[in-house]
Formats: structure tokens, sequence, C-alpha cells
């Protein structure tokens, strides 16, 4: 079941600010809230979602474990207790995924103008593929470097032996490949 509602629960949506259609099992959200307003979107957990957003402050995805599609403008992306083969992109802001493990599929985390922070298991396995134009790249990863090391900005490799591709790009910010230990510490 999917339910829409004020992040708030001390404020209303006017119900003309929201045209909600569903159709072949996907949900269309149009609306003309300001800037300022903030929904919450509770879908199941398996719920594959294809998220868009213009000029807003915060597209936030929590406990979802399924295919993520995400693209905005003008704002930044966090996801938190989630997995699952994801694209991530905001064009002015930050990216910010802390993963509980990924999908067969490809994931990639973009932004034009802001940093991609991305935390995984300690034991994730995947093919890594990271490029920044003006900024630096952080790992606490062991990385094995395909190839020779470049110094176009990027550089690609395996964390734990490889496995399924990871791609993280910022124009004009830095990118960071964290790892969380088991505890979650």
């Amino acid at each position: 079941e999917v339910k829409i509602e004020a992040a708030d629960s001390s404020k209303s949506i006017p119900t003309d600010a929201i045209n909600a259609r569903e159709s072949d099992n996907v949900l269309t959200l149009h609306g003309g809230l300001a800037k300022s307003a903030r929904l919450r979107i509770r879908v199941p957990h398996k719920t594959d979602l294809s998220l868009k957003c213009v000029n807003c402050s915060e597209v936030t995805v929590s406990g979802v474990s399924a295919s993520i599609d995400i693209d905005v403008v003008n704002g930044n992306i966090r996801l938190t207790n989630a997995g699952g083969s994801v694209v991530a992109h905001s064009l002015n802001g930050k990216v910010t995924a802390n993963l509980d493990g990924l999908g067969t599929n490809p994931s990639s985390f973009s932004s034009m103008n802001g940093t991609v922070d991305i935390t995984l298991p300690d034991d994730t396995k995947a093919n890594v593929r990271l490029r920044t134009e003006h900024g630096k790249i952080h790992t606490d990863f062991e990385l094995r470097l395909k190839g020779a090391l470049r110094t176009d900005r990027g550089f690609e490799g395996t964390i734990n032996g490889g496995g399924p591709e990871i791609q993280a790009r910022s124009f004009n910010g830095s990118i960071f490949l964290r790892k969380r230990s088991q505890s979650g510490k």
C-alpha cells in the first residue's frame, strides 16, 4: 500500500496541491507545492522507485531495497538503509548514499556541482569507476587498480575481488567511497 502524507503531521497538504495518478502500477505525482513543503511517501520495502524533482531541497529514500532511480535539479539526494541497483544524479547538490548492499545491475552516483559520498558494507564486492574534474577521490576500501594509475582525475578498480559495477562522478566536487563495518560503526 502506498501512502502520501505531509512529513510534518501538524501541517496539512491542500487537496488541490498534488495530483496523484496510478497506471500500470506506476504512481505519478505532480504538484505546485512550496519548496518548503515536505512529503512522506510510504511504499513497500521491495518497491522500484523512479523519482524526479526540480528545485527541491532534498529527496530522501530510506528502507527501500529495489531498483532506485533519482534525478534532482537544484537539491540533494540522501539514501539510507537502502539497497539494490541505484542511479542517483543531482545537477546542483550533494549525493549521499548509505547502502545495505548492491543489486546485480550497475549503480551510478553523480553530481555536476556537489560531493558524491557512498558508504557500503565492508564485505561489498564491486567493480568501481571513480572520476572528478575539480575535487579529490577518497576511499578506505582496499582497491585493486585496473591498469596504471591515470592522471586524468579518475581510476577504475575492484573491491573485494569485484562484482556489480559502481560508477561515481562529480564535476565540481569530491568523491568518497567509504566502508561500513558489519557492526554499523
